[in-house]
């Protein structure tokens, strides 16, 4: 682990000993060398809050640097993320950062890093965040030492990350930041990894303008919440867990496929391409038809441009996700995702811990074209990589927004063209009965009556005898 008395790149601001950046091709500068507006280290033995000794710095971004810690009262080991303070620009957002960061300091589940204490640095004016310290890898360094995720192990991490998901929706928290950054690998046996979640709450204390985040990344570089961001996100509209659920689909395209859903040259154009751009379909992976078919249907259900359209929840996507990392793909995936009838604890299993593939839920194909669209259903069949789908359906910034039609839209749709043809087929029926009646009450026709047969003529034998 690098020391913060070393070098960093000034553009992605990670910490390093060479002196050239082997990401972005320029010279590292020595972390005591930073000056103006740009990102500035703490050194090593910087105490924060009067409580919190900085050992060592684990990473830095955008949205602020996490470092190792030691907390001084108890000799505790932490997790100490410190925010720029051009986050915080007035009393408003303070509140903000405050009411966010106790509420997620209230979270507690096996799949989140635990939020210890909060507050500004009064020396600094730093805002912090004191965190459970978690070894191990993020999915962001996995993808980048080892590229594209094995079909089963990614379904075991986002079980994981469904829970996480699940725990902080019914506390009544967004996370708005889901990414592979956030996601925390942690190896306790061969075969067998614990997931963390970071930040939940914590991006929407600490929103930052355009401007000020091209500040503090540097010029050109994207801002790595774009990449995961709903379409309902990039338009400023409200939020909900639903949002969290498109930005789970775009990690989960990285993951198995080593590309962004959706990439561009700027933030404005990426968040652009989220709201207007076809989405991409999953290639061929290595795994079974039923697995591979599975997760084409969740990955379009994950990343529908309207909230609507998505997995009802974040119990049952783990749910899927869990009967895949089994190898017991479902019979019925769109059932598990979007039957409002079909209820479960918030372990994703349904009441009593029963089987969810016992209960009694049949969509089948006919309900796949009713709920996707016939369109999507033969997209989500093919095997063609994105980017051929992209080239088919190039993308302009002014071309129209791809509106998806919510999954209880077309379900009524579905019923009321199966109410037209009952009615059609009953009408038909009660006008054979009428003309079949009709033609009974009138009877035999007369001419069709058939003549009496003549008498036979009389032999010729009886005028001999009579004469």
């Amino acid at each position: 682990m690098p020391s913060v008395d070393g070098r960093y790149c000034p553009k992605c601001a990670r910490p390093m000993e060479a002196a050239w950046c082997p990401h972005h091709g320029i010279r590292t500068e020595a972390c005591g060398s930073a000056s103006g507006g740009g990102y500035r280290p703490l050194l090593s033995g910087t105490v924060i809050a009067e409580r919190y000794r900085i050992e060592a710095l684990l990473d830095s971004g955008g949205m602020g640097s996490v470092y190792v810690a030691t907390q001084l009262a108890v000799e505790r080991r932490v997790a100490l993320k410190v925010l720029p303070r051009e986050m915080l620009h007035d009393g408003s957002e303070l509140r903000r950062f405050h009411h966010e960061a106790k509420s997620a300091s209230r979270l507690m589940h096996p799949n989140v890093v635990r939020v210890h204490d909060y507050g500004i640095d009064g020396r600094t004016e730093m805002p912090y965040i004191a965190m459970e310290l978690v070894r191990g890898e993020t999915l962001r360094r996995i993808l980048m030492d080892q590229g594209a995720v094995e079909v089963l192990r990614a379904c075991r991490i986002f079980e994981q990350v469904s829970r996480a998901l699940v725990a902080a929706h019914e506390a009544g928290l967004v996370h708005r930041d889901l990414k592979p950054d956030n996601i925390m690998v942690t190896l306790l046996s061969e075969d067998d990894e614990h997931v963390s979640v970071l930040d939940f709450g914590i991006a929407k204390a600490v929103e930052v303008p355009m401007g000020a985040a091209e500040r503090l990344t540097g010029s050109g570089v994207v801002m790595g919440t774009p990449r995961y961001m709903s379409p309902e996100q990039a338009r400023g509209w409200g939020l909900d867990g639903r949002s969290d659920l498109y930005s789970l689909g775009c990690v989960l395209h990285e993951v198995l496929t080593g590309r962004a859903a959706f990439t561009a040259h700027d933030a404005e154009s990426l968040m652009l391409r989220h709201v207007n751009a076809i989405r991409p379909v999953l290639p061929d992976l290595d795994t079974d038809p039923d697995t591979l078919n599975t997760l084409r249907v969740l990955h379009g259900l994950l990343l529908c441009k309207r909230p609507e359209g998505r997995p009802l929840s974040a119990a049952r996507v783990g749910r899927v996700f869990r009967r895949l990392a089994q190898g017991r793909p479902p019979k019925d995936v769109l059932g598990m995702l979007l039957d409002s009838e079909c209820t479960q604890g918030s372990d994703g299993l349904a009441p009593g811990g029963s089987d969810p593939e016992d209960e009694p839920i049949s969509l089948g194909m006919h309900g796949l074209n009713r709920a996707l669209g016939s369109h999507t259903v033969n997209r989500l069949a093919t095997s063609a990589a994105p980017e051929a789908e992209e080239a088919s359906h190039p993308f302009h910034p002014t071309s129209p927004t791809v509106h998806e039609p919510s999954a209880p839209t077309r379900v009524m749709k579905g019923r009321l063209s199966l109410g037209a043809i009952v009615l059609l087929g009953l009408l038909a029926l009660g006008i054979i009965v009428a003309i079949g009646a009709y033609l009974g009450s009138r009877g035999p026709s007369p001419a069709a009556e058939v003549p009496a047969p003549a008498p036979p003529p009389e032999p010729l034998c009886s005028e001999v005898q009579d004469s």
